[in-house]
This record gives structure tokens, sequence and C-alpha cells, in this order.
């Protein structure tokens, strides 16, 4: 048998519909047939009666148990319920039809995702970590991204703090390695390796920006803050809200005045000695995410392309010079240089990589001045491509550096490549023991 507090709140809701123009003990009777006897649902029997007496069902909430998860909203919901933890929160004023009014903005999170909110309240007597029962809410796209609207006929609830998991154990937050350009409303749990205070100069006037790199146990990305968030080295930060803009196929974190930022405790999450160290990163992931920073790849050089070796660069530009003129500079003097074109394979894809002079000497074993000798006597440069192409093919190495992706595809920018001696055995019981794990059950 349903209890009159069961349907309590029920008939609060039907009461605030209907102006309180009808009797809440008629309300409370007709409530309790339509569920006991007539057994229908509750949201139903709450509509019956509505438009028994001529009110709008569009103002009724939902029951609890209709409830909605962050990552089904679609930004046109309304009479919208929730079950969140409040992630961030901070006052915020703003000028309403020429009246300045104090609002609230933040982001909520549940097991499936983090969203933006604002509540247009200047009461909002809650705090970050407080999971609450959000009731009668509404949402609205912003930058084509769902965002939770707390108007005046929203009602909130203080739940117990077990009704949900602690923050970093809910859902929606990216992995580093997740990231990729275009990405909006992302929300990721990072240390700050780097950070600097630059000023710049947008649209005429002078702006203060932050900008850095952050780390997580999958990778490093660039990061670049619109707003002093009094982001310091070495702080474990979550970072809502945000965006992720691109260069060359780089994926780059982005977060303005509309995103929140704060500290988390470092229990358990890598050290920065940890996170200052390249992540290796397959190609195949590559190809699907574009760029990264700081990656490292094992792989065999298939091929050594033409225009590797003895080359000559323009004074001006750098550019390699192609039948004795620059591409922009024309007929210029040019200096020599050495560099490497390989094509370097993992199994997984390939790529391009471009390795400096310095680098080159190394894998050469002779210095730039010894090529040009080597090539006088010869009387043909193309003796120093040979001699690359003989050491360096079907050669097994390990290579560090930033991966740029564009419409040719990827290119490794190599900082370090060293010979790798691949552990066959230990590769070989890892793939097995891979092969060997049961499927998992949906």
């Amino acid at each position: 048998m349903v209890e009159p507090d069961q349907i309590a709140p029920h008939v609060e809701d039907i009461l605030r519909v209907l102006g309180d123009k009808v009797d809440k003990t008629e309300i409370e009777r007709m409530l309790m047939n339509y569920i006991e006897i007539y057994k229908i649902s509750v949201d139903d029997a709450k509509r019956a009666i509505v438009k028994h007496f001529g009110g709008s069902v569009g103002g009724l909430s939902r029951s609890t148990g209709e409830r909605k998860k962050l990552n089904e909203l679609e930004g046109t919901e309304q009479n919208l319920d929730l079950l969140v933890r409040l992630v961030a929160v901070s006052p915020k004023q703003v000028t309403v039809k020429g009246q300045l009014r104090v609002i609230h903005t933040g982001i909520l999170a549940d097991e499936t995702g983090t969203r933006p909110f604002t509540a247009w309240s200047s009461d909002f007597p809650f705090e970050k970590n407080d999971v609450l029962s959000i009731r009668n809410a509404y949402c609205r796209a912003f930058k084509e991204a769902p965002e939770v609207q707390m108007g005046d006929r929203v009602r909130i609830t203080k739940e117990d703090d077990g009704a949900l998991p602690p923050f970093q154990e809910l859902g929606g937050n990216f992995k580093v390695n997740e990231l990729h350009e275009g990405m909006t409303n992302v929300s990721v749990v990072t240390r700050v390796l780097e950070v600097e205070r630059r000023e710049v100069e947008v649209d005429g006037l002078k702006k203060v920006v932050f900008s850095g790199i952050m780390a997580d146990a999958t990778g490093k990305v660039n990061f670049t803050a619109w707003a002093d968030f009094s982001i310091k080295v070495g702080q474990v930060v979550h970072v809502g809200n945000a965006y992720v803009k691109g260069w060359r196929g780089i994926p780059q974190l982005t977060f303005d005045d509309k995103s929140h930022v704060g500290t988390l405790p470092e229990k358990d999450f890598p050290t920065m000695k940890e996170l200052q160290a390249n992540t290796e990163l397959r190609i195949g992931d590559l190809l699907e995410r574009g760029g990264a920073m700081g990656a490292v790849i094992k792989g065999v050089i298939i091929d050594i392309r033409p225009g590797s070796g003895l080359v000559l660069r323009c004074p001006q530009c750098n550019r390699v010079i192609q039948k004795g003129a620059c591409s922009i500079h024309g007929k210029v003097e040019g200096e020599h240089d050495l560099r490497i074109k390989a094509i370097l394979d993992d199994g997984t894809g390939a790529l391009t990589a471009i390795i400096n002079r310095e680098l080159t000497e190394k894998l050469l074993g002779k210095d730039l001045e010894a090529a040009k000798k080597d090539a006088m006597k010869a009387m043909n440069t193309e003796v120093i491509f040979e001699e690359l192409r003989e050491k360096l093919m079907i050669e097994t190495v390990r290579a560090t550096g930033r991966v740029t992706s564009d419409d040719f595809g990827l290119m490794l920018l190599v900082d370090d490549i060293e010979p790798y001696k691949p552990d066959l055995e230990k590769e070989a019981r890892a793939l097995l023991g891979e092969l060997e794990k049961p499927p998992e059950v949906e």
C-alpha cells in the first residue's frame, strides 16, 4: 500500500501546477485511487488529475524513478530530473534586463559523464562534492554541448554522499590520449608539468593568457588557459568544460572563464618524474587520434626517402633547395645540412620520421664535414644517401618526438633515436596473454 508521505511530493507538484485552486485532500484521494485501484504509474496519474482540473501537464515534474543520465542529454529537455555530484561551483555576476544579478555556474557529474550548469538564483547553498537530487531543471545547448539550467521552478535536495561514487570514480573524464581536435565539454584530470604567463593582444586589447603542459599516465597535452585559475606546477587538477583545438593534428586543451579548474588529492596519481617521461604510442592509434607530444615509437625503418642525406638549405627560410632554387626565395646560395626522411612501421601503421643533422650524424657515424668530403671525393652527394640506406634499412629503432598530422599523413619530428633490440620472448608472452584473456561479457 502506498503511504501518504510517499505521494506527498507529487501532491505538492500537482498543487503547484494547478495554483492551489483545488483541495489538497481531494488531490491526495484521487492520486491514491489512480495508483492503488487503477494501478497506473505516478506520472500518468498526475497527468490525469491535472487534465481533469483543466491544468497544463507541461508544468509537471517527472518522478525521480525516470531521471536522466548526463550522457543522455541532448540540449532540449524540459522538466529534467538528475542525481549528480557537484564537481565545481562558483558565483558569477551577470546583467539581466539591465539589472545586476548573482548566479552560480559549475560542473555536475554522474556515472556517465560531466556537464556544465547554470543556477539562476543567488541562493545556492551547496558545496563542491555534494550529491544533489535535482528536479524540474531544463537543458539547452551551448556551443553544441548540452548545459543544465536551473530556473525558478527547480527543486534541489542534498542527498547522502553514498548515493554516488566519489568524483574520481565517476565517468566522463577523458584520458589525454583520447583527446582530439573539435571536442567540446571536455573534462580531464591531469598533473601540471609546465606553466607560463604571457600577454597577448586580442582585438586590440591586451590579455593575460597562461599556457603549458599537462599530463596523465597516457600522455602529455599542451594547454592554454584564457583566465587565471592559479594553476601551479606539480598540482593535480580537474579541468571541466574545456574544449580541444589542434595544431597540425596535435590536440591542445583550451579553457576559459566558462570552464572550471579545481585541485584534487595526489593519492594514486603518477608523480612528476613518471609523467615527464615520454609515452610509448602505437602508430595505428595515432592514425585515428591525430598528433601527439612526447611520443615514443618503436618500429622498423622500411624506407629511406629521396631528399635524405646531404642537402642544401635556403639561408633565409631553411627550406631544402630543389633543383638549385628555393620554392620561396628562388635561386640562392645554399648551405649544406644532413637529414633523414625515413618511413617507420610498427606493425599497426607507418609514418614519416624526420631526423635532424645531429641525430643523422649519430646514425651515420660521421659529421657534416666528413660527409661533404666523401661527397666531393665521389663527385656525387648520392653516396651519403646510399650509405644511410645501407646502414638503416630494416633496422629496429626507438624514436622519440612530436607527431604531427596533415593531408599527407603522420610525421614524427624526431628528438632522439637509437637502435632497439626487442625482447621477442617477452613480447610473445605478452601477446599470448592477450589472446588467452576470456572475452568480456556484455
